[in-house]
């Protein structure tokens, strides 16, 4: 049931925080047996409620950092991999994805990790990106951003957004429509150069040289803030 699925991933989650050292097998079965009772054309039946989005993003969060602890895996699991084509097919863009931070830096890995290896995992790319940009900042009056405000409004964070945008970026060759989304992006990154550090700053030249000539102002940007 949604109930069981939502406290199942909820208790997967905060062992993943609680017991690090300790992956929960039993209850990681369980989990991808309930995920494989839900067919994946419901999801967007369900998607309005947002509670099964917040289950597969806490399951993909207490991977990653099982992951993490662990060593590392070339291969994502197989509760992950039914977590990612879930999360995929819920597709409606209409709404944030309920989850803070770290949920979104958790996606980003998993991505970057396993997302060769993990189509689901890949496709979620151009949804990630417009996650992003429905979590940027509007401009202040004046046209300058402050950070305080913003972090007060639940703004990401600049090396958030770069890290992300990096995970993403590499899986929408071909994709137009998520190289527009990218362009704001790359626009709010380049006014907030002097958030960046010089290894963000380089990160962010070599992303802007992967997106083409859209972005070029914020190439010119962080370069100049790299020399600087």
């Amino acid at each position: 049931s949604p109930d069981s699925l939502r406290q199942c991933s909820m208790l997967f989650s905060a062992l993943s925080v609680l017991r690090p050292q300790s992956r929960p097998d039993a209850l990681s079965s369980l989990l991808l047996n309930q995920l494989l009772k839900l067919p994946l054309a419901s999801v967007s039946a369900v998607h309005a409620s947002q509670d099964l989005q917040k289950s597969l993003l806490a399951i993909i969060q207490a991977e990653v950092s099982w992951r993490d602890i662990e060593g590392g895996s070339e291969q994502p699991s197989d509760l992950l991999r039914c977590a990612a084509a879930h999360l995929a097919g819920a597709g409606a863009t209409t709404s944030r994805w309920p989850t803070g931070p770290g949920g979104l830096r958790a996606t980003a890995d998993a991505m970057r990790n396993w997302g060769h290896a993990c189509h689901a995992l890949a496709a979620l790319a151009p949804r990630l990106l417009e996650e992003l940009r429905m979590r940027l900042p509007p401009p202040s009056v004046t046209g300058r951003r402050s950070a305080g405000s913003a972090a007060r409004r639940g703004a990401l964070r600049p090396g958030l957004i770069l890290r992300c945008l990096g995970a993403a970026l590499p899986f929408c060759e071909g994709n137009a429509a998520a190289r527009r989304v990218a362009e704001p992006l790359f626009a709010y990154l380049s006014s907030r150069v002097s958030d960046l550090s010089p290894v963000q700053l380089v990160a962010l030249t070599e992303l802007c040289a992967m997106s083409g000539a859209a972005t070029g102002s914020a190439a010119s940007d962080a370069d100049d803030a790299a020399s600087a």
